[in-house]
């Protein structure tokens, strides 16, 4: 008997390492799966931060890159703007300069035409300061003149007439006095030569005979305002311009081709002029300051018009042959930011603008707003900005002008009806720049800023964000850890199948309690009742099963005569050997209540490893 109950032991020993080695590898089995889904997590977690990345790099760069780019349209769109009205406002400016003095040359030659006692070149056109100080102020010239030309065989007679007939130069000091933006003294006294003057080397002489460049004698006459003359008190008037070489050219290429010749700016010089070049700009700049207020610089560029005079009234344009002779020129001086001054608002700042032609040195003015600024001779615009540069002819932008003038007066005539700019003597150009200080009003670090103030509120996101999924997955990996725990437990407790059950119960339980919820809303709403199915029985059937009620005889009656303590001891003693016994033979005690011992032997699923844990705990 002792044999087979040793065999039983063994057998059952047996069953209950073979139940222990499956609850080793359903426990190893949950591991894997957990450890599984943990690395899932963690990968997705590492994706997920590259995708933020990813994220916060691609908008960070498309929101410097737009505002960026938006900065540098609006950066060309305004420079296009300003660069555009500075052509149309020197358009504008050069054709009232050429129209008003060719109107006032039309008046000259319309006095000489209608006055029987003039006939070129004796002519003295009466009220000419007041009409040359309008043109002047009209134009934005600081000096006007009229200059004729005289025959050689009129040399004496012209002379005679020109000592003759200055009551015009009191006249002009009488206007000059009353004239507000006169500054000067006029209380001066000029010695007119009595004969034609030239220069020759540095000096004056006497033009007795006609210069190289035309058989004729051009004496200035007639101008406005008056001055002291600085070398040797004497009166430019007579002096012959041919006598002038530089001049000369000026005033030949205007006869010859019919044509408004504009000068260059002669009284200006960079580090690459030579001594007379020098020496040629002082004494136009001294020339000058007779003539302009003190707190105007005599140095910055001068440029000038050579207009020939024709005896031609015939049309309301100005009509000639190419053989035609003029009778005399009219030249006026001005100032180049003259030119380009008022034409911009306040607050568009840093346009360079470049004069330049082939007979003299550049020269560059910066518009701040309204105020051109000289920068110095040369061409001193910033080379970075050479792909904008706008460049122009002065003829381009007088055609433009006159065609677009054409087009608003709807006539099909432009307003200034004189000669054309020459094309062909120094043609001057104009090319147009932004600079750095326009740029920095458009170009601004905003793009930068923004593009800072965005990372950092997507990184501050991004943290917050995976902030919140390290508390989650702390919180998964608590929730985890207790599953497993009571997934354990009850592993311990029930056979695969109960568990099974179980979960599915609950999983049909939380079903179940959703469609109730859709159930009793609609039983309420048909004013009927919802009904409640209760859970399936967890039951199952053994055949070979023991199941023992022990009850101790008289242990009601021998208890009410004992200490508690008694009792106890009495209970302790004897359910410990029980237990012991049921422990050692497979036997599972389910529960005890008071003195009654329920045990069952024969059930497949016998927790035996809870058992030992709660024996050993």
């Amino acid at each position: 008997m002792s044999e087979v109950l040793k065999a039983t032991y063994e057998h059952e020993a047996d069953s209950s390492n073979g139940t222990d080695d499956d609850e080793g590898a359903a426990q190893q089995k949950r591991e894997e799966i957990a450890n599984k889904e943990s690395k899932q997590v963690f990968w997705l977690r590492i994706l997920l931060f590259f995708v933020l990345i990813a994220s916060a790099v691609a908008i960070v760069t498309f929101v410097y890159l737009y505002m960026s780019k938006a900065e540098e349209e609006e950066f060309k769109n305004q420079f296009q703007s300003d660069s555009t009205k500075v052509v149309e406002s020197l358009g504008k400016t050069l054709d009232q300069t050429v129209g008003t003095t060719d109107a006032f040359i039309r008046q000259i030659v319309s006095f000489a035409r209608h006055d029987p006692d003039n006939s070129w070149p004796f002519v003295t056109k009466p009220d000419f300061a007041l009409n040359a100080g309008k043109v002047l102020k009209l134009t934005k010239a600081f000096t006007c003149a009229v200059s004729v030309f005289v025959e050689p065989e009129q040399h004496d007679e012209w002379l005679k007439y020109s000592h003759e007939h200055l009551d015009w130069v009191e006249e002009a000091r009488e206007i000059q006095k009353k004239d507000e933006d006169w500054h000067k003294p006029t209380d001066f006294v000029n010695t007119i030569n009595y004969g034609l003057w030239g220069f020759e080397g540095s000096g004056r002489t006497n033009a007795t005979k006609p210069t190289e460049y035309m058989n004729n004698y051009l004496p200035y006459w007639q101008q406005y305002p008056m001055v002291a003359d600085q070398v040797d008190g004497i009166s430019v008037i007579n002096h012959d311009v041919w006598s002038a070489p530089s001049t000369a050219s000026f005033v030949l290429d205007a006869v010859e081709n019919q044509r408004v010749v504009i000068t260059p700016p002669n009284n200006i010089y960079d580090d690459t002029s030579d001594d007379l070049t020098i020496y040629i700009a002082e004494i136009i700049a001294n020339w000058a300051r007779e003539y302009i207020s003190d707190d105007v610089d005599a140095t910055e560029p001068i440029g000038g018009f050579w207009i020939p005079m024709y005896d031609s009234l015939d049309s309301f344009r100005l009509n000639i042959t190419k053989d035609q002779k003029p009778v005399g020129m009219f030249y006026s001086a001005f100032f180049w930011n003259e030119m380009i001054s008022d034409i911009l608002p306040r607050g568009s700042e840093g346009i360079v603008v470049v004069f330049s032609d082939d007979c003299g040195p550049s020269f560059t003015y910066q518009l701040d707003g309204p105020t051109p600024t000289y920068l110095g001779g040369g061409d001193l615009h910033d080379s970075s900005y050479d792909y904008m540069g706008v460049s122009l002819t002065l003829n381009e932008i007088m055609d433009a002008t006159q065609n677009q003038t054409s087009r608003e007066g709807g006539n099909g005539k432009s307003q200034y009806t004189g000669l054309p700019l020459s094309e062909t003597f120094c043609p001057r150009s104009i090319h147009i720049y932004p600079s750095k200080t326009m740029e920095g009003d458009y170009v601004t670090s905003n793009p930068l800023i923004f593009t800072i103030v965005a990372a950092f509120i997507f990184i501050f996101t991004s943290s917050v964000f995976l902030l919140y999924d390290c508390v989650v997955s702390r919180r998964q990996r608590i929730v985890m850890q207790r599953a497993q725990a009571s997934g354990a437990i009850v592993s311990s407790l029930f056979p695969e199948k109960v568990k099974h059950q179980l979960y599915e119960e609950q999983k049909q339980e939380q079903q179940k309690q959703a469609v109730q919820k859709e159930n009793a809303f609609s039983a309420f709403a048909n004013g009927t009742t919802a009904s409640n199915e209760s859970s399936k029985p967890i039951a199952e059937l053994f055949h070979e099963t023991t199941i023992m009620f022990a009850d101790l005889a008289g242990f009601t009656a021998w208890s009410s005569l004992r200490q508690p303590v008694e009792v106890f001891e009495l209970l302790e003693t004897l359910y410990g050997s029980f237990d012991k016994i049921a422990l050692r033979r497979k036997v599972f005690k389910v529960e005890t209540i008071g003195d009654c011992y329920l045990a069952v032997t024969g059930v497949s699923w016998f927790p035996f490893r809870l058992v030992r844990a709660l024996r050993t705990s």
